[in-house]
This record gives structure tokens, C-alpha cells and sequence, in this order.
């Protein structure tokens, strides 16, 4: 089952996978580096499998696919292609055909998908923007930007072809993380969770605090890419979450 396109702008899209029984409730996924809106919620050969499951678990919510351009040969031969830009784009996105249109959203998100999620939603907050009841569950995304001398292959290397700014970063950082350890309250019904596994290889941490405070934070003997994968049937982690964050939220 392949999703059908719903809303376009830019690099961003959206897809409606499965309908569900009660209006005005929505499920968001939006993938990672080198990922795709259906594929990388899967195992190989079983694409949307985390989606699937998740409409069977939460019937009354729609199942939405978020998609962007994020193949490596883009990210790094397009010079358009930018942090910048997706942000604008999903900012875009979401607001006009998400936050606007639901009263309940929840966003799962892995890896850059986490980050431009949460760096649009926190443009919108900022702009006044009213926004509905908001779920976040951010599989190993990304909170500080990584030192230019860290590293200029895997995931520095990319941040550096995206022309990441450190004060956006540092932006972020600012508004999410007292957010996150409960020192803030945001002008809506808010809440998020982290998960993170084994941080090893292509996204190997270049401090300890990289991602999302340590308090909020779930971890999972997974690899990264890893994380967004469920199996047909048996348990998995990141999905034993999403389901009950979600059947707390829809009730």
C-alpha cells in the first residue's frame, strides 16, 4: 500500500496512508537521512510496517507519511538543498495541512526528520501561531549541532553540505530543552519522549548530551536506522512506545 499524496510544498510532502475513525485525530511519520516516506518504516522488503501496525493498534487516528528529499546525492551535490529550506517547506506543510486541520497530532519522527519537525513547529510557536494538542516521539534526533572539526564524514559531513547554521542550533536548544525538562510550558497541550539506541557508526554522538535531555530520553539496544524498523508481529521498542503514547493520547 503505497500512501497518496495530500499536500506539497517545496521538498516536503505528504501522504495519507490509512483513514481513520475519528475525525480530527493524526498520526505523522516523518523519516530520516537517506530514507523515504514508506521504506524507511520498515524492514527490507516490508515497507510501512511501523505505520501499518500503528493504524491497527490506534484505529481512530489517520496514518500520515511525511516525505523529503534526503538521498545522499541531493544532499550533497544540490546547493538549494539546505537546513534552511526544509524548514521552510515543512514549516509550510504543516501548518496549512496538519496543525491546522487536526486537533490532535502526533508526530514520529527519526533521525533529521525529528530535527526539522521540531525546529518548524518551534518557528510556528514563535510566530503565534495557534497550535492543536501535540505529541512528539523522536527516535534519535539530533539536538546540538556537531563541532566542524569533529568530523566532516557521516553525520558532520552532512550537516555541513546542509549549510547548518549553529545559531539555529542553538535556538532550538534554547526554546526545546527547558520544554523537555518540564521548566517551561508551552501554550498548548504538549508532550514528548526520546528514544535512542546504540549510537554507533554513522551517527557515533561527539558529546553526551547530543540529543534531547538525558530525562526524557528511552534507550534500546538498537542501531540507528535500525530504530524505525519494526518486524511484522513481534514486540519492538520503538513501536511498544509509539502505541502506548498514542492510545493515551486518543484515548
Amino acid at each position: 500500500m503505497r500512501p497518496t499524496t495530500v499536500a506539497r510544498c517545496g521538498d516536503a510532502s505528504l501522504g495519507l496512508f490509512a483513514r481513520g475513525s475519528e475525525p480530527g485525530s493524526v498520526i505523522v511519520f516523518i523519516h530520516g537521512i537517506a530514507g523515504d516516506a514508506i521504506g524507511s518504516w520498515g524492514a527490507e522488503g516490508e515497507p510501512g510496517t511501523f505505520p501499518r501496525r500503528m493504524a491497527a493498534a490506534i484505529p481512530a487516528a489517520d496514518i500520515v507519511l511525511g516525505g523529503y528529499r534526503s538521498d545522499l546525492d541531493s544532499i550533497f551535490d544540490d546547493d538549494a538543498l539546505t537546513l534552511e529550506s526544509l524548514i521552510e517547506d515543512w514549516k509550510t506543510v504543516l501548518s496549512e495541512h496538519v496543525l491546522s486541520r487536526f486537533g490532535k497530532v502526533f508526530f514520529v519522527t527519526h533521525c533529521l526528520g525529528g530535527l526539522l519537525t521540531t525546529m518548524a513547529v518551534r518557528r510556528l510557536v514563535q510566530a503565534g501561531e495557534h497550535l492543536p494538542a501535540t505529541r512528539f516521539l523522536l527516535l534519535e534526533t539530533l539536538h546540538v549541532l556537531p563541532p566542524k572539526h569533529a568530523c566532516r564524514e557521516g553525520t558532520g559531513g552532512i550537516m555541513l553540505a546542509l549549510d547548518c547554521r549553529a545559531s539555529e542550533f542553538a535556538e532550538n536548544v534554547a526554546f526545546w530543552t527547558p520544554v523537555f525538562e518540564g521548566r517551561r510550558a508551552l501554550p498548548f497541550d504538549f508532550h514528548a519522549e526520546v528514544v535512542i539506541g546504540l549510537l554507533e557508526g554513522f551517527i557515533a554522538p561527539w558529546r553526551p548530551d547530543a540529543f534531547f535531555p538525558a530525562s526524557s530520553i528511552t534507550r534500546c539496544g538498537l542501531l540507528h536506522d535500525a530504530l524505525s524498523r519494526p518486524p511484522r508481529e513481534s514486540p519492538f521498542l520503538p513501536l511498544d512506545r509509539a502505541v502506548r503514547m498514542g492510545r493515551l493520547f486518543f484515548g
